[in-house]
């Protein structure tokens, strides 16, 4: 797409914050884009090496919302559905790393 995304996974409480972000699409045809939305705002690190919006704080739904918002009125779908292609594919080498982590700490227990 001609930029550089640099993506990380999410903690428990930035999932949890996709929630109550997404809850208003909650049962509209928009429900799963908003989902997308809201998944990438959080796991984008930086865009071409700058982040989306400045963070006003430690809020993580405050944060997270305005990234949402932001991505919502200036992005086109075709490159959310790529940015989410791109996150899906990280948490797919995440469980294999936890895999191997775990296959290597039972085939030996004394490195463990």
């Amino acid at each position: 797409m001609g930029h550089s995304f640099v993506l990380r996974t999410l903690t428990v409480g930035e999932e949890l914050a996709i929630g109550q972000v997404v809850n208003e699409f909650a049962g509209t045809i928009g429900q799963g884009k908003a989902f997308q939305t809201a998944v990438i705002a959080a796991a984008i690190v930086t865009v071409d090496g700058r982040e989306l919006v400045e963070p006003l704080g430690p809020d993580t739904q405050a944060g997270l919302q305005a990234k949402f918002d932001y991505i919502t009125r200036n992005w086109y779908m075709r490159t959310i559905d790529e940015v989410f292609a791109a996150y899906q594919e990280l948490l797919i080498r995440q469980a294999a790393a936890y895999e191997a982590i775990l296959l290597k700490s039972t085939a030996s227990p004394t490195t463990s």
